[in-house]
């Protein structure tokens, strides 16, 4: 007994350490700090998913309008007809890729959202009385999500009038086709 109460002191403040670190844990600090650093890991992939195909983006248009600037007007089954199909044919191609990235951005994205969603469920029942904790940050989230979105969707309907344009622009320059369709 001697020994435990000369050292109480001693393991009065290693309880007490203990103790605080423990608590620590179920600060409000640490769960708002849990709260952005999922923000933050959240934000970083849905940066992710769109700076993955960011090149073919600002492609698009460079590339159509290369390519359309390709094609010469022809009468006849011939050369020119022959090249002005093949360069429509690689815009197809571009055209129909970049919808497969845009679709698979899109799924990223859906599963990103399914992600937040689950999280703020946990989020939920950790913060019942404390929700001011990780409403904000989760607004903040969902606006970035609904803006990611509207630009992938925006480059599908970019990429589709890019296309239509130059499906457009063959018909008219080669004469055999526009024949064909009138």
């Amino acid at each position: 007994f001697f020994f435990f109460f000369s050292q109480h002191s001693d393991l009065y403040s290693r309880l007490q350490a203990g103790f605080n670190l423990f608590a620590s844990h179920y600060s409000f600090f640490f769960f708002f700090t849990e709260v952005h650093a999922f923000k933050v890991d959240v934000i970083t992939k849905i940066h992710k998913a769109i700076t993955d195909i960011q090149a073919q983006v600002l492609g698009i248009p460079i590339a159509t309008f290369i390519a359309l600037s390709q094609l010469k007007k022809t009468t006849a089954l011939n050369a020119q007809f022959a090249a002005n199909t093949v360069i429509f044919f690689g815009v197809l191609v571009f055209c129909l890729l970049l919808i497969g990235f845009l679709v698979n951005q899109h799924a990223t994205l859906d599963t990103i959202k399914q992600e937040v969603l689950r999280q703020k469920k946990i989020f939920e029942k950790r913060f019942e009385t404390k929700q001011v904790a990780y409403l904000e940050e989760f607004a903040a989230i969902t606006k970035r999500l609904s803006w990611q979105y509207a630009a992938v969707y925006a480059v599908g309907v970019l990429d589709l009038l890019m296309f239509c344009g130059s499906a457009v622009y063959y018909v008219v320059h080669t004469r055999p086709i526009y024949d064909i369709l009138f």
